[in-house]
């Protein structure tokens, strides 16, 4: 793919200094600077038990601390002690077929690397496997070189698109600037996030066809357990409800339920149930509990070659 204008190589030299390589106890990616003091990264790479290293594409040490994590996300927040940071412009995609580039840094030396491609699709909103809700779909055609997660899309005018990661969907992703502007903006606030938590299991079971066509929609999630100290329980939520919707979002499977109430933690919320066979709405508030630093394992991960009704 050929571009004549702009002037790629000019773009790249003066992005160069808003962009970082990280060295991880998992492996080296690539950094952005977020504000003149923060920076984000993903976390796949970082244990926060072990040290991590920030330099600039030249190889300069820079210092910082880091804030907190978002592993449903794939986000890492750090401040830089010295400040001083120069954030890229943010921009939204145009359309479909808009030529874009990534750009992170060289794990093989120093410098940055790049890759061109165009915008291969767009789409609504999507649910990553740990329930958080990105708020678009942003498909490119461009390679995504091992390393870059944590560099950022860019247009051609060398505005950001979004944060590029590996480890949400296979072949990479990218997070669009309004999801990740909320995890990190929450994470240097709060020093971490704080998915919600009911206190419940749930199985995704078949809704009676009346309530079904009433509802619009086939599915919801059954509670066949409740915790002792848990929201559920003071919110009125007993085994054996059915469980429709929250604020108006179905949950029709577990990736809905978790993305729901995840996103609500430490809030009030209308819950839609089934008891009885009446349809009802509830208020009540969901826990806010402290995301892991580091999780391998997914809610509802199998034990002895079983499924174990998803918890959350």
């Amino acid at each position: 793919m050929t571009h004549t204008s702009p002037d790629l190589s000019t773009i790249v030299s003066t992005l160069g200094s808003s962009i970082f390589q990280l060295r991880g106890a998992y492996g080296i990616e690539t950094a952005t600077a977020f504000s003149d003091t923060l920076i984000v990264s993903t976390a796949h790479s970082i244990d926060a038990n072990e040290p991590v290293v920030l330099t600039t594409l030249d190889g300069t040490p820079i210092e910082t601390e880091l804030l907190g994590i978002d592993p449903r996300l794939d986000i890492a927040v750090f401040r830089a002690t010295q400040g001083g940071l120069s954030p890229i412009q943010y921009a939204e995609p145009k359309a479909v077929g808009e030529p874009v580039f990534t750009l992170g840094a060289n794990r093989d030396g120093q410098g940055p690397r790049i890759s061109l491609g165009v915008i291969s699709a767009l789409g609504s909103s999507w649910l990553t496997r740990g329930g958080a809700r990105v708020d678009a779909m942003i498909d490119v055609d461009a390679e995504l070189p091992w390393g870059s997660s944590g560099g950022p899309l860019l247009d051609l005018s060398g505005s950001q698109l979004g944060l590029n990661t590996h480890a949400l969907r296979r072949g990479g992703s990218t997070l669009p600037n309004s999801t990740l502007k909320v995890a990190v903006e929450q994470i240097a606030k709060n020093g971490s996030v704080t998915p919600g938590w009911l206190g419940v299991r749930v199985h995704q079971v078949d809704l009676p066809a009346e309530i079904a066509t009433a509802e619009g929609q086939r599915t919801g999630m059954l509670v066949v357990w409740r915790g002792w100290r848990s929201a559920a329980r003071s919110g009125d939520i007993q085994v054996g409800d059915i469980l429709l919707g929250v604020n108006g979002q179905p949950l029709t499977d577990y990736a809905t339920f978790r993305a729901a109430i995840s996103g609500a933690g430490g809030g009030e919320v209308s819950v839609r149930r089934i008891r009885a066979g009446e349809v009802a709405d509830q208020t009540l508030t969901i826990q806010g509990r402290k995301a892991r630093r580091r999780t391998r394992r997914s809610c509802g991960s199998k034990s002895r070659g079983q499924r174990s009704p998803a918890r959350c």
